[in-house]
């Protein structure tokens, strides 16, 4: 598994490579890199996506993978500003969807 996650993510990193500006690519590897465990890869793909212009609806899913990432990441540091950053994603997300 680990090993097509890897495939996986290379493929997202060529797209975004290519088209630099394609939130949903940067988006796809924070999913991907979640997978794999690389919490730090993801939020840091995660962060470009919401950068980048990109529809509302995308917003609240972008919003969303970033908060729970962020609040994986606390759990497993103990770390309480992430844990506060994390709950204000997931807070943000519902603000921009409240259907989400």
């Amino acid at each position: 598994k680990e090993g097509r996650l890897g495939e996986v993510e290379a493929l997202y990193v060529q797209m975004a490579a290519h088209r630099p500006q394609h939130a949903d690519s940067h988006f796809n590897i924070g999913l991907v890199r979640t997978s794999m465990g690389d919490l730090d890869g993801a939020i840091a793909a995660l962060d470009t996506a919401l950068r980048l212009p990109a529809g509302m609806p995308h917003h609240s899913f972008y919003y969303q993978q970033l908060g729970m990432v962020k609040c994986k990441k606390a759990e497993r540091s103990n770390d309480h500003v992430l844990w506060d950053e994390g709950l204000r994603g997931l807070t943000r997300a519902v603000q921009a969807d409240p259907l989400n």
